[in-house]
């Protein structure tokens, strides 16, 4: 039978594939069952050598908490999503094993010459570099912003013909980036300039340098994610933030490398975003509570609300039945 589950999301290094995670098996009993788990790096799914593909499965990571229930969707984030009330929540905390720690430095555009001798540097020893911009081609609205095309230019006049560069972004066909991807991973190019079509389900273990140009246009979170393309070999690897403005929320980058806190410090820089819409920043329209300062709060009413409705001697209590009819009918 065949489990099809997306990339499983590790907050303190980026994404991981399921590959690197110990996974076990339950019934919807949650009992634990003797079957093989063979995870399928390529297409994302794992196969279950169970029994009957009828049996109801759990595939959690090995050492999570088992509820005694089989689950009909599985939602991955690198964010805490404490607060939806029906999810339980597994955390994954540990690094991939093999992963390096990550240096982190903050520069100025007048320090280009200073991050062209530390990519030079990587380049020598045989290692890749990805280059990050935050647009395509130029832009009439954001003419002062890199982008992916004169970036191209601009490393070709830096390295000349001694190592191969080239570019991926989201408006190619997916062919022709997957070519490029694979020539990458080969080695066949040493220098890929992209936009953040990277930022997940890339694993090319050589390379060791990220270069994120105008590093003030992306969120932590999207840096953080950016900053786990490196680090995935043995070798000592480094992401170099490029920005003239914003430093000091870049700094945070410098000396946190736990994805937890990065998403903390996010939140409270961006704001909440809509729960149940698609707007990403900004506060919520809450007539009373604030999702940041209240938080303590809000999971204790999610505790205390949950007791209630399952106290057995409260069943009778108007007000619960007026309850769960209200929530029954949504």
């Amino acid at each position: 039978a065949l489990l099809d589950v997306t990339n499983i999301i590790n907050p303190s290094v980026g994404t991981t594939t399921l590959k690197d995670i110990p996974l076990v098996a339950y019934d919807k009993n949650g009992n634990k069952m003797d079957v093989e788990i063979v995870p399928k790096t390529v297409d994302a799914t794992i196969e279950i050598a169970s029994p009957s593909k009828e049996v109801p499965i759990r595939v959690i990571p090995e050492g999570d908490v088992v509820f005694g229930k089989s689950i009909d969707s599985i939602t991955v984030s690198e964010t805490n999503v404490k607060l939806f009330g029906d999810m339980d929540v597994s955390t994954i905390k540990s690094r991939p094993k093999g992963r390096q720690k990550i240096e982190t430095f903050v520069k100025k555009n007048s320090e280009i010459k200073d991050v062209l001798g530390m990519m030079y540097k990587e380049l020598k020893e045989g290692h890749q570099v990805y280059v990050i911009a935050p647009l395509i081609e130029d832009s009439d609205n954001s003419s002062d912003l890199a982008n992916v095309c004169n970036l191209k230019d601009q490393m070709k006049l830096a390295f000349g013909d001694r190592y191969k560069i080239d570019i991926v972004h989201g408006k190619m066909a997916s062919l022709a980036k997957d070519a490029i991807m694979e020539q990458f991973k080969e080695n066949k190019i040493q220098i890929l300039i992209s936009t953040t079509v990277v930022e997940v389900g890339v694993d090319v273990s050589n390379a060791t340098t990220m270069v994120i140009f105008d590093a003030d246009r992306f969120g932590l979170s999207t840096l953080h994610q950016l900053r786990g393309r490196v680090g995935r070999g043995t070798s000592k690897s480094q992401c170099i933030l490029i920005s003239d403005s914003d430093t000091e929320r870049l700094k945070i980058m410098e000396s946190v490398d736990d994805g937890f806190v990065i998403s903390e410090e996010d939140f409270k820089l961006r704001g909440h975003g809509d729960l149940f819409g698609t707007r990403q920043s900004g506060d919520m329209t809450f007539k009373i509570a604030n999702i940041r300062e209240d938080y303590k709060i809000l999971l204790q009413a999610k505790k205390d609300s949950k007791e209630y409705l399952l106290d057995k001697s409260s069943d009778d209590d108007p007000l619960k039945k007026k309850l769960i009819s209200d929530i029954a009918e949504g």
